[in-house]
């Protein structure tokens, strides 16, 4: 049986969507499934309609994605059209790491920066960085994880990235 439910609710969504259709004033902006959706949305207004979203300045040429000052990642597979365009790069906070050291970072390095809050979650801390480029990046910890680094308010860290996705400017 076929049904359509509207909500605003993205977690009552993502439970009992087989599909999800993002509307922005009143124009249908892409059509996907909830995982393709906040994995690898197609405009800006999905990434941060979806859930949370760092989005960072970026360019792609060849096969790397530069952003920041000059920090140079992999391009993702399927990215080639987006080749020599200013692009946005998608950091969920989940996927965002932390560490004292670029040798104790999981991922790729974008760069180091200083902590200007953390925001105690239960499960989980949220950790706001400044990257020394200006940029704010917001980081999800487990508590382990937090306990382990013991950050606090203007401790620089390492930032990297497990996983990341490109929109473009549209």
């Amino acid at each position: 049986m076929t049904s359509i439910l509207v909500t605003h609710d993205q977690e009552e969504a993502f439970e009992l969507a087989d599909r999800i259709g993002v509307i922005d004033n009143g124009r249908l902006l892409e059509v996907g499934t909830p995982d393709q959706l906040y994995r690898a949305p197609q405009h800006r207004f999905t990434a941060g309609f979806l859930g949370a979203a760092n989005l960072l300045p970026a360019q792609r040429n060849g096969t790397a994605v530069y952003v920041g000052q000059g920090k140079a990642l992999p391009a993702p597979p399927d990215t080639a059209h987006l080749a020599g365009q200013p692009v946005e790069l998608l950091l969920r906070p989940e996927s965002v790491t932390l560490a004292s050291t670029s040798e104790g970072l999981e991922g790729h390095a974008i760069g180091v920066g200083c902590v200007e809050a953390i925001t105690f979650g239960g499960a989980f801390e949220r950790v706001s960085v400044r990257l020394d480029d200006g940029q704010t990046v917001s980081a999800l910890l487990s508590t382990e994880r937090a306990r382990v680094l013991a950050l606090r308010g203007g401790d620089t860290v390492w930032v990297g990235v497990r996983d990341y996705h490109l929109i473009g400017q549209n």
